[in-house]
């Protein structure tokens, strides 16, 4: 979902654990960035972002549990990510 310039994703992981929450989110910011995630491809000519919400599920149902893994905010000013805040 797009409001203003800020984007909000819902990501979801397919797995029980994430090992390592540090390399899971630049993996994200990557796919994010090479708009590389494989059930979605955002647009180009949309306005240019300025900041993304992600909310990151182990599995399919816990959205509508409500319960989220990671909860990531991030920058996207002059190209460069900037992560604000990751909820574990």
């Amino acid at each position: 979902m797009i409001v203003n310039n800020e984007q909000y994703l819902t990501v979801v992981a397919n797995r029980n654990e994430i090992e390592n929450e540090e390399e899971f989110t630049k993996l994200l910011i990557k796919m994010y960035e090479e708009n590389s995630f494989h059930s979605v491809k955002f647009s180009t000519d949309l306005v240019d972002t300025e900041m993304v919400y992600m909310e990151v599920y182990s599995w399919r149902d816990g959205i509508k549990k409500g319960r989220h893994r990671l909860k990531i905010e991030m920058t996207t000013k002059n190209a460069k990510y900037c992560i604000l805040f990751v909820d574990i």
